[in-house]
């Protein structure tokens, strides 16, 4: 499998891997994003994923492919950073690990087809 595919699909799984974590804490208490707006990145994620396993495997995302794609992880980071910026006004809560997550994987998505291109 081609390195950008592998690494796009890896960080889209981290981000559906996301929602089950926690994304709030209000002391012994915490909520996982699949209580809220993560739901959300579970449909956005998966057709990335399944993006990354059609087509010529070897070749680099390219076309209408890469920009779904894009478009898919640029809404993820969105959906992110709202959640984030909604949830960081709680005044007991602290935000968990499942949210900074979904917010690097969703980086990820929209940045890999950038950073990794391999011509053959």
């Amino acid at each position: 499998m081609n390195k950008q595919r592998l690494l796009i699909l890896i960080s889209a799984a981290v981000g559906i891997l996301s929602i089950f974590l926690p994304w709030v804490s209000l002391g012994p208490i915490s909520v996982s994003g699949s209580s809220g707006d993560g739901v959300l990145l579970l449909f956005i994620l998966a057709p990335v994923i399944i993006i990354s396993l059609i087509g010529d495997k070897s070749k680099n995302l390219s076309g209408a492919k890469l920009f779904v794609t894009l478009g898919l992880g640029v809404l993820a980071l969105i959906i992110s950073i709202y959640t984030m910026s909604n949830l960081s006004k709680m005044p007991m809560g602290s935000l968990g690990v499942g949210l900074y997550l979904s917010i690097i994987s969703s980086i990820g998505v929209c940045a890999l087809p950038f950073l990794i291109k391999e011509n053959k």
